[in-house]
């Protein structure tokens, strides 16, 4: 796995995730291996099967709220109901600003 802001979410609202298959066994991550193979039709197959899971999942989601509401108060038990979230930045302003205009 790699280091994502799902730590973070994780704290507000309920998550999940799945991974799926898109490259050959063995293939390094952040390779031109990698690149090449989720253009084949092995990585547009395996994108194919996490989209069509991803959609299903949020359909039966939505189909079965009793389910949604049992993920929705997973947070308040595990953490206790008055939990604060904050951030290990505090309310600093984040170090680069992305969406400065270039110059």
């Amino acid at each position: 796995m790699a280091s994502t802001d799902v730590g973070d979410v994780s704290h507000v609202t309920p998550t999940a995730g799945i991974t799926a298959a898109a490259w050959v066994a063995g293939t390094a991550p952040h390779s031109w291996q990698a690149t090449a193979a989720s253009g084949s039709p092995v990585g547009i197959k395996g994108a194919d099967v996490a989209a069509r899971t991803l959609a299903l999942s949020v359909a039966d989601l939505f189909n079965t709220p009793a389910t949604l509401a049992v993920a929705r108060a997973e947070p308040d038990r595990r953490c206790g109901a008055r939990f604060t979230y904050r951030a290990l930045l505090g309310n600093q302003p984040p170090r680069l600003d992305y969406r400065r205009p270039l110059r």
